[in-house]
């Protein structure tokens, strides 16, 4: 699975990055949801807007059905980029 990352300042937490990565493929949010509720102890989805969001400690995560995932609050970088690469490997089987 291809991943592109992108990310910069946040702009509600100084000193944060608000990271865009893009999966390539789209995600059925039914199963993923499934899934990521393994992993990760708050998840909640929305089958109406094609969302999964995940709430970390000083994170929200959400993972589009475009296979968009949206990271906001992450501490840097390097943050960002462990999150998507978790969420990434969760999600590479469906």
């Amino acid at each position: 699975m291809k991943l592109v990352i992108h990310s910069k300042p946040c702009v509600t937490e100084k000193g944060k990055v608000m990271a865009t990565a893009r999966l390539d493929k789209r995600i059925d949010i039914e199963e993923a949801y499934e899934l990521l509720k393994k992993e990760f102890k708050e998840v909640k989805s929305s089958l109406k807007l094609g969302i999964i969001k995940i709430n970390l400690p000083d994170k929200t995560v959400i993972v589009f059905n475009s296979g968009k995932i949206s990271i906001r609050r992450a501490e840097n970088e390097n943050d960002a980029i462990q999150i998507v690469q978790k969420i990434a490997k969760v999600l590479e089987n469906i």
